[in-house]
C-alpha cells in the first residue's frame, strides 16, 4: 500500500468512524452494536478505528464516493473545531485588552472622583 492510499484509507476510516460512532443521528447503530457480541469492541476508540479501517478497505471499491463525502465531512468538522477555538481565543485576548483598558480608565475616574469629594 502506497502512502497516498494509506492516507485515503485513514481519512475514509475517520469519516466512517465519525458517522457511526460520533454522529448523534446514528445512535440506533450504536445501540444495535451494543446489543451484540461486539459490545466490547465497539466501546473502545482504538477498536472502532480498526473496525472502520477494515470496513473502508472492504467497501472502498464499491462505495468510494460515499467514503470521500464522509472524509470531507470529518475534515470539515476537525478544521471547524480548530478554527472556532482559535477565533474564540483571539476574541478573549482582545476582550481582555479592551476590558483591562476600560478598567484602568474606570479606576482613574474613581480615584479622581474620590479626591474631589
Amino acid at each position: 500500500m502506497s502512502l497516498p492510499d494509506f492516507a485515503l484509507i485513514t481519512l475514509y476510516s475517520l469519516g466512517l468512524k465519525q458517522l457511526i460512532f460520533d454522529y448523534k443521528k446514528t445512535v440506533f447503530i450504536r445501540e444495535f452494536l451494543h446489543r451484540t457480541a461486539l459490545k466490547e469492541l465497539v466501546s473502545c476508540v482504538y477498536c472502532q478505528a480498526i473496525e472502520c479501517a477494515v470496513l473502508a478497505l472492504i467497501l472502498r471499491p464499491y462505495t468510494e464516493p460515499v467514503l470521500v463525502v464522509l472524509s470531507v465531512g470529518f475534515v470539515a468538522i476537525a478544521l471547524d473545531a480548530q478554527i472556532f477555538k482559535s477565533i474564540a481565543m483571539m476574541e478573549e485576548i482582545r476582550n481582555f485588552e479592551v476590558n483591562h483598558e476600560d478598567q484602568a480608565r474606570d479606576e482613574g475616574t474613581t480615584e479622581e472622583g474620590d479626591l474631589a469629594s
